[in-house]
């Protein structure tokens, strides 16, 4: 299982929070995270005549609790209790691991204005876990901000994991024109002009901000039922075309995918499919 957090890279602090509980009763209750696999020992000032208990259960008796080895089924809250039965300690013991280094990924569907990276944790920390993101050039600038963004200067976004247990500092280092990547096409409409012809209209993805000074490319595939193999079309600066050599009789699904004019960057995924029946003869 995975940890996938998102962000805008010019810095956030994103706080993944637990909250833990049981009974309660005149000791509070303190959280304890440990390492799996760990060794842990846990002292109870109450005498020697002491029993522990976990999630109620009678557990050992004793000063002091020797968890050796811990594993996730140690998950619980521990009791220390004396003769009279009082509590006298309560631990609610997390099991858990270090982060690794975050694996980062960054791209642009809003080019020139803005740029968005996404993070994976990897395994789960199982554990409250907080990451710092921080993003600078690599090199200092007398540019502004704006200005930045037009040029072919690397940029380095760093995400730091952070838990009880330590920390870990993923990063990925970019210039802004790699990552573009828009998203989908939208509004895919197909109009059968005859019995072999369909005219494919679409609409920018709403998230590129201009076309006119930044215009995109499209690429069109289609395919049918039953049929691994798919057609694939262009590119094309408008947003339309007419498919010819249609088959009566077939069912075909038809995507378009968009990419920057000046091959920037990546294309786009593919929109969602429309379909096209062409009846039979």
């Amino acid at each position: 299982m995975s940890k996938q957090c998102y962000g805008i890279f010019f810095g956030i602090l994103l706080t993944i929070a637990g909250v833990f509980g049981q009974d309660t009763s005149a000791q509070p209750v303190r959280d304890l995270y440990v390492a799996v696999g760990s060794e842990v020992n846990i002292p109870c000032f109450g005498g020697e005549e002491l029993e522990w208990r976990v999630n109620r259960s009678a557990l050992t008796t004793g000063p002091v609790l020797h968890l050796r080895n811990v594993s996730l089924e140690d998950t619980g809250v521990y009791t220390c209790h004396g003769l009279n039965g009082d509590i006298s300690d309560q631990i609610s013991l997390h099991p858990g691991y270090a982060p690794s280094p975050p694996v980062v990924h960054c791209w642009a569907p809003s080019y020139p204005q803005k740029a968005f990276c996404s993070w994976v944790q990897k395994p789960d920390t199982l554990l409250p876990t907080q990451y710092l993101v921080t993003y600078r050039p690599l090199q200092p600038s007398d540019y502004g901000y704006a200005s930045i963004l037009f040029t072919l200067q690397p940029h380095i976004l760093n995400i730091t994991a952070i838990n009880a247990l330590g920390t870990a500092t993923g990063f990925m280092q970019f210039i802004l024109e790699d990552i573009v990547k828009p998203d989908p096409p939208v509004n895919l409409t197909i109009t059968a002009s005859s019995a072999k012809r369909a005219t494919v209209e679409w609409t920018p993805p709403p998230s590129w901000p201009d076309t006119v000074h930044f215009p995109l490319k499209y690429t069109v595939r289609y395919y049918w039922d039953q049929q691994q193999t798919d057609h694939t079309l262009g590119p094309y600066e408008l947003p339309r075309i007419t498919i010819t050599g249609l088959r009566s009789g077939r069912t075909y699904k038809i995507q378009v995918s968009a990419e920057d004019l000046l091959d920037q960057g990546s294309r786009s995924e593919w929109s969602d499919p429309v379909s096209l029946a062409v009846p039979s003869s």
